[in-house]
């Protein structure tokens, strides 16, 4: 596999280009001599390769991947080149691959992330390749990979808990439509309510909606991915308690995006 990788590495930045400009055309630069042995170490390799041209249309699938997507009850390849693959698999808008994907292309850097199937209970290590001309996308299956690394993940989830348990700022496990999924003692001590009473109530009912920080904050956490600032929350006996609130957006195992608080008391600076 390590070799293979390699192999792909070194013709990805060429063939993104190549492959890419041709279009579906099947007599286009398909028949240019240095594609087709582009084209061979790419069907040759294990990785499911395919490319999407800047359009979003597909205009190359290997044949690992046209396997793996009929696996997962996508049409055959021939059906599904020269398609937009947002409009014809709208559930992966919104999605951590759809998100990986815009954020390459707008960075113009190659990404690496998991992804979990739960349909095939099948862990994926994704990489995307942005270029000029759209995007290339490989994965290969790492499920055996995380299958043995199980226990590690075990202890650090337990590490994980102990931090979240006894850390003297507010914390919380959010969404970004606002439900709050968890909170620590910290957080329902500082706001005076129980984690179900804080959970019930949702950011609207925590966060000061009458802030003038709060849109802005927002606004640039949607942009950056994380932002710290100066926020006003409220209370049980609605007293209003300064803050200083970090948050950060990240992805979970499903594909599905959340949201972190970490907020303390600033009364004191004031």
């Amino acid at each position: 596999m390590l070799k293979e990788q390699i192999i792909a590495n070194r013709v990805l930045v060429n063939f993104v280009t190549n492959i890419l400009k041709r279009g579906t055309n099947k007599e286009s630069s398909m028949n240019l001599p240095d594609t087709d042995h582009l084209v061979s170490l790419l069907e040759g390799i294990s990785d499911a390769f395919f490319a999407v041209n800047n359009q979003g249309e597909f205009t190359y699938l290997n044949q690992q991947a046209a396997q793996f997507f009929q696996r997962i009850g996508w049409p055959p390849k021939s059906e599904i080149l020269g398609k937009n693959i947002w409009e014809e698999f709208p559930e992966l808008v919104g999605s951590c691959f759809y998100q990986k994907c815009h954020q390459a292309i707008a960075e113009q850097e190659g990404l690496i992330f998991e992804e979990f199937y739960q349909s095939l209970n099948l862990w994926l290590e994704v990489r995307v390749y942005p270029s000029s001309a759209g995007l290339l996308v490989s994965s290969h299956d790492i499920t055996l990979q995380k299958a043995q690394t199980e226990p590690q993940a075990e202890e650090s989830n337990l590490i994980y808990r102990l931090l979240f348990e006894n850390s003297e700022d507010g914390l919380m496990l959010t969404a970004p439509d606002g439900r709050i999924l968890d909170a620590n003692p910290a957080a329902t001590r500082i706001l005076g309510y129980s984690k179900e009473e804080i959970i019930a109530r949702g950011r609207a009912g925590i966060l000061d909606t009458t802030d003038p920080n709060l849109p802005e904050y927002l606004e640039r956490r949607a942009k950056e991915g994380s932002a710290t600032g100066e926020l006003t929350i409220i209370a049980k006996d609605g007293t209003k308690i300064p803050v200083e609130l970090t948050s950060r957006i990240f992805y979970v195992e499903n594909g599905g995006v959340r949201t972190s608080l970490r907020f303390h008391d600033i009364s004191k600076r004031k």
